[in-house]
C-alpha cells in the first residue's frame, strides 16, 4: 500500500509514539496496529481522526481475550478500523478491556458510536462511561452473553414479542401539546418487518424519533464461529439476502489472502463479472420498489421486461437463485462457457438501450422529480452519517473502493463514478442508474477480452481431490472427506478485507489463531450505520414521503441483524 498523504507511515508512526504509549506492529498488508493502554482510547480516537484525518469509522470489533486465563476472567480486546478517506488507507487502534473496566464513550466522535457501544454490552457484557448499556439486537428474554468464549446463553425456545417501546422524555407527548407520536413498522409494507422507528410528528413533519432492530437477528455471526471456513462459504451464498454473489467472493478473497493463494486473472475478471452483474440486478430491484409508489405504467412496464432480460443472464452465469454455488476457493467449480460469453455480447446492448427507455420516462419526469424531492444531505453530513456506496455518491463524495483502493483488475478496466448534487432521494435514484450504465462497461470490457488462464488454482493448503479419482485409492477417499468436513487451516492472525458491492464498502473481519474454525467473525455492512444516523436523516422530513425515502437508500437488514 501506497501512502501519499502528508503524513507518511513513518511520521505517523513516530508522531503518535510520541503523543500516545503505545505499541506498532504491522501485518503482511501493510495495515499499521497501535496497541494502546484503556484510558488513552478516546484521547487516541481524537487524535488520529483530528490531527490526521482518520474520519471514517469502519468497523469496532470485539473478542474475547485468546489468553485463557483472560477469557476466564471475562478479559476482551477491542479493535478500532478506521480509514483516511483521502487516500483510503487503513490502522487499526486495539486495546485490552478488563472485567471491571469500561469503555470510553466516542459517540461524540462517530455517531454510530451509540449502537457500537450497545452492542458490545449486549454480546459481552462490557459496560461503558456513557450509560449505554442496554440491548440492540437481541430481545429481552435471552440470557448471558452471546458472543463471549466463557459464557453459554439460554434463550426462550416459544416465539415472544419485544417489550415495549421505552419512550424517552423528548418522545412523550405533553398535556396540550401539538405533537403526536407516530410508529411506523415493523408491520409495515416499506419496513418488511424489519425494524420499527417510533417518531414525533406535528403537523405531517417529522421531529425527534427512535429506531428499534433486531426483529430479524438470527445468529449469523455466532454460527460461523462453530463452522468451519468451508461451511461458511456454502451459507453466505444460501444467504442470498446478503447482497447476492459479494459476499461468497468476499469471503473467498478474505481466505486466499490469509493462505496466501495467488489467482489468476481468469479468476479475478469472472469474479468482477459476478459483482457487477450483482451491481446492476440490486440498482434494478430499488429503482422497481421506488416505482410501486410511482403512477407510471409505461415505466412499470419497462422495468418488468429489463428484469426479465436480466434473469436470463443471470440463469446463462448459474446465478439464479436455485442455481448450485459457483465459487470455492482458488477460484471457481467450473469455468464460463463461451456460449454464455457470446449470448451476453450480443443482447447487451438490447438491454442498456431498454435501460435508457426507463430512464427517459423517469429522469425528466416532472412528477418523479417532485416525489423523490426529500431532506438534502451535504457531502459533510453524509460523512459525519457514515454514508456508503451510491448513497454517499449522491451527496458528493467522490468515493468507490474500485477506484480508491482497487482489488483484482479494476485497475486495468475503464469506468466513471457518477456523483449526485445535493443528496436527496432523486440523486440516490440517479447514481444508480448511471451506475447501471458503468457496470454494462465493465462488463462488456471484460467479456470483450477474458484473460486466458485457469479457472482454479491447485494449492497445497486448499487442496480439493474431484470425485472422479475417489475410486483411485482410499487416500483420495480420506483427504475428500477430510477437506469437506474440517476445510482449509486458516494461519493465526487478524486479517480485515473488503470489497465495493451494490450498497457500498463490505467488509469482513477475522481473528483466527491456527484452527479449522475462525476464532472472531464479523460482516462489516453499509446499512448498519446508515440505519443508526436514520433519525437525524428524517427529522423535518414529510411523513407522507417516509416509505419513497426509506426505499432510495436501499437498506438491508440483514447487513444489520446479523
Amino acid at each position: 500500500m501506497n501512502w501519499t498523504f502528508e503524513y507518511s507511515k513513518e511520521i505517523l508512526v513516530k508522531e503518535f509514539n510520541l503523543l500516545i504509549e503505545c505499541d506498532v506492529s504491522a501485518d503482511n498488508e501493510g495495515y499499521c496496529t497501535f496497541t494502546i493502554k484503556n484510558k488513552n482510547l478516546h484521547e487516541s480516537l481524537k487524535i488520529l481522526k483530528e490531527k490526521y484525518q482518520f474520519l471514517k469509522l469502519v468497523d469496532v470489533i470485539a473478542y474475547s481475550s485468546t489468553d485463557k486465563k483472560q477469557i476466564s476472567q471475562g478479559d476482551i480486546e477491542l479493535i478500532f478500523i478506521l480509514e483516511r478517506p483521502v487516500d483510503s488507507q487503513i490502522i487499526f487502534l486495539k486495546t485490552f478491556i478488563e472485567r471491571n473496566e469500561q469503555i470510553a464513550d466516542f459517540s461524540n466522535l462517530w455517531q454510530v458510536g451509540d449502537w457500537y457501544l450497545r452492542e458490545i454490552f449486549e454480546f459481552f457484557g462490557t459496560t461503558n462511561n456513557a450509560g449505554r448499556n442496554k440491548q440492540l439486537l437481541t430481545h429481552d428474554h435471552i440470557k448471558g452473553f452471546l458472543l463471549r468464549k466463557d459464557d453459554t446463553c439460554e434463550a426462550i425456545k416459544e416465539s415472544t414479542y419485544r417489550n415495549s417501546f421505552k419512550l424517552s422524555s423528548t418522545l412523550v407527548p405533553t398535556v396540550n401539546s401539538s405533537k403526536q407520536w407516530f410508529s411506523f413498522g415493523p408491520f409495515h409494507p416499506s419496513t418488511n418487518n424489519q425494524f420499527r422507528i417510533l417518531m414525533e410528528i406535528k403537523e405531517d413533519c417529522i421531529g425527534a424519533s427512535e429506531i428499534e432492530i433486531g426483529y430479524h437477528h438470527i445468529g449469523l455471526e455466532k454460527k460461523f464461529e462453530e463452522t468451519n471456513s468451508l461451511s461458511i462459504l456454502q451459507l453466505l451464498y444460501k444467504y442470498k439476502c446478503l447482497s447476492g454473489n459479494s459476499l461468497p467472493i468476499l469471503w473467498c478473497k478474505t481466505v486466499e489472502e490469509i493462505l496466501q493463494i495467488p489467482i489468476t486473472d481468469r479468476i479475478a475478471a469472472i469474479r468482477m463479472l459476478y459483482l457487477e452483474m450483482d451491481r446492476i440486478f440490486d440498482h434494478l430491484q430499488t429503482i422497481q420498489r421506488m416505482l410501486e409508489f410511482a403512477l407510471n405504467d409505461v415505466a412499470s412496464g419497462l422495468i418488468k421486461d429489463i428484469m426479465q432480460m436480466f434473469g436470463e443472464y443471470m440463469y446463462q452465469l448459474g446465478l439464479s437463485s436455485d442455481g448450485r454455488n459457483p465459487h470455492r476457493f482458488g477460484g471457481f467449480y467450473q469455468d464460463i462457457k463461451r456460449e454464455t460469453v457470446v449470448f451476453i455480447l450480443q443482447s447487451i446492448g438490447k438491454f442498456e438501450r431498454k435501460v435508457k427507455q426507463l430512464e427517459k420516462q423517469l429522469t425528466k419526469s416532472i412528477q418523479w422529480i417532485d416525489q423523490l424531492n426529500t431532506n438534502l444531505i451535504t457531502a459533510k453530513d453524509a460523512m459525519k452519517f457514515g454514508l456508503e456506496g451510491p448513497n454517499l455518491r449522491a451527496c458528493g463524495v467522490k468515493y468507490d473502493l474500485r477506484k480508491n483502493a482497487p482489488y483484482y483488475l479494476y485497475d486495468e478496466v475503464e469506468f466513471d463514478i457518477p456523483l449526485g448534487a445535493y443528496g436527496n432521494s432523486y440523486d440516490r435514484y440517479y447514481v444508480r442508474m448511471k451506475e447501471i450504465y458503468e457496470s454494462v462497461k465493465i462488463i462488456s470490457q471484460i467479456l470483450d477480452n477474458v484473460p486466458n488462464g485457469q479457472y482454479f488454482v491447485q494449492n497445497e493448503k486448499c487442496e480439493l481431490v474431484e470425485k472422479n479419482k475417489l475410486n483411485e485409492s482410499e487416500l483420495n477417499f480420506k483427504n475428500y472427506d477430510a477437506y469437506y468436513s474440517q476445510g482449509p487451516l486458516l494461519f493465526s492472525k487478524e486479517h480485515f478485507s473488503r470489497i465495493e458491492n451494490a450498497r457500498g464498502s463490505a467488509g469482513i473481519f477475522i481473528k483466527s489463531i491456527g484452527d479449522y474454525l475462525p476464532y472472531r467473525f464479523k460482516i462489516i455492512g453499509p446499512s448498519y450505520k446508515l440505519l443508526s444516523s436514520f433519525q437525524e436523516i428524517i427529522r423535518n422530513e414529510n411523513i407522507k414521503r417516509l416509505p419513497l425515502l426509506l426505499r432510495s437508500f436501499d437498506i438491508n437488514i440483514h447487513e444489520v441483524d446479523r
